[in-house]
């Protein structure tokens, strides 16, 4: 299997690049919607001797600004064939602005002041590039995968492990023992899993999509940042243990009274640089709380927390404290 890789400059988004694979002549994700991106992907291609349209296809691993939204570009540029998992198209589909609009709406039940909303509204990536998502994505003619489905001659298996988003998928070599995963797992830092309306509980369906990683025993996998990962297996069970930890955090905040979702985020210890909440930019907000309120979903999935409402905001409590 022929893997080449080409690191795509991310400007403004606080992470420095996303790793874009050419896969036996697919491309796995596309990068940022900008010309700087495309101008480093279509002169990294040339170096490889392939020109930009020569290319096969396109497979995204999600549907992310960081991932995704140069597809419409290129499919305009060269028409090739476009795939993602089924469940994040369906999202494109119905629309990502709409999806961000209900993430926030589930953050309002669990009392983010609404100023805070807006400043998260106005600075999210999506919202920053909702034409590309809303014009030029939600019709474009991108093909759905599923579970088990193969690509590139057979030689590539589609994996589902939903979590990071709905629908995010790896692409397996089983023969050589290799996975693109997208930001499933990224080698020394956490991916983030955020409360959202497509799942009853999203961090659950991260942990088993970990797991799942983690039992196949793979040589090596290929994230969507970052550098490769030499022992995926080992990878998955950190980011497991450290989901643990990190609900037996949350549930000793809820322990001595209910807190509301945004209580929790502010009270958890992320490993973060800033050293109040309101040095945090609102785009970190946004996954802080997500995050929190993920955690939360998954202690009352597994029967150690719940909740009551208080004037239409929800209150967290633990079970038998």
């Amino acid at each position: 299997m022929d893997i080449r890789v080409f690191k795509l400059p991310l400007p403004g988004l606080g992470i420095e690049s996303v790793n874009v694979y050419l896969v036996d002549n697919i491309l796995v994700d596309v990068g940022l919607y900008s010309a700087r991106t495309l101008h480093v992907l279509v002169r990294g291609l040339r170096a490889s001797g392939v020109n930009v349209c020569d290319v096969e296809g396109v497979v995204v691993t999600h549907f992310h600004v960081d991932h995704l939204s140069l597809l419409p570009l290129l499919l305009d540029m060269c028409g090739f064939e476009a795939y993602m998992g089924w469940r994040d198209l369906d999202v494109i589909r119905r629309g990502a602005v709409e999806f961000v609009k209900g993430v926030l709406e589930v953050y309002r039940f669990n009392g983010v002041p609404v100023e805070e909303l807006e400043s998260i509204t106005d600075l999210h990536p999506i919202m920053k590039f909702r034409d590309v998502y809303a014009v030029m994505l939600r019709d474009a003619p991108i093909k759905p995968l599923r579970d088990g489905d193969r690509l590139a001659g057979g030689s590539l298996r589609v994996l589902e492990v939903p979590g990071h988003t709905p629908g995010s998928i790896a692409l397996v070599n089983d023969y050589e023992g290799v996975a693109f995963v997208g930001d499933t797992l990224i080698d020394g830092i956490t991916p983030h899993v955020v409360a959202h309306r497509e799942s009853q509980d999203p961090l659950g369906e991260h942990l088993s999509s970990l797991r799942r990683l983690a039992s196949m025993k793979l040589k090596t996998a290929h994230p969507g940042h970052r550098n490769p990962i030499g022992d995926p297996a080992v990878r998955a069970l950190e980011l497991v243990r450290f989901h643990e930890d990190r609900l037996n955090e949350i549930l000793g905040l809820i322990k001595g009274r209910p807190r509301t979702g945004y209580e929790v985020a502010r009270g958890v210890k992320w490993r973060v640089r800033y050293e109040s909440w309101d040095q945090y930019p609102p785009v970190e907000r946004f996954f802080a709380i997500g995050e929190a309120i993920a955690h939360l979903i998954h202690l009352r999935e597994l029967g150690l927390a719940n909740y009551h409402e208080e004037k239409g905001v929800m209150k967290w409590y633990a079970l038998n404290p």
